[in-house]
């Protein structure tokens, strides 16, 4: 696949990346509709999911930039 081959991952750590990548964020956004509810419950949730979201994404593009 011409993706897998651009990212320079096989198929399960594509998988394993992404998979994780989109559970943190349907978690981070379960967090902040309850904080959009309750505005005293994950009162950072939000921001600091964002700055770790993002953490990773550049860590992950530095590490296919070394390729």
């Amino acid at each position: 696949m011409k993706h897998l081959d651009e990212v320079g991952e096989s198929y399960f750590e594509h998988f394993l990346f992404a998979a994780r990548v989109g559970l943190f964020m349907i978690f981070s956004g379960l967090a902040a509709v309850v904080h959009a509810i309750c505005p005293w419950w994950f009162a950072r949730t939000g921001s600091n999911a964002i700055q770790t979201l993002n953490t990773m994404l550049q860590d992950r593009r530095k590490t296919m930039e070394k390729m």
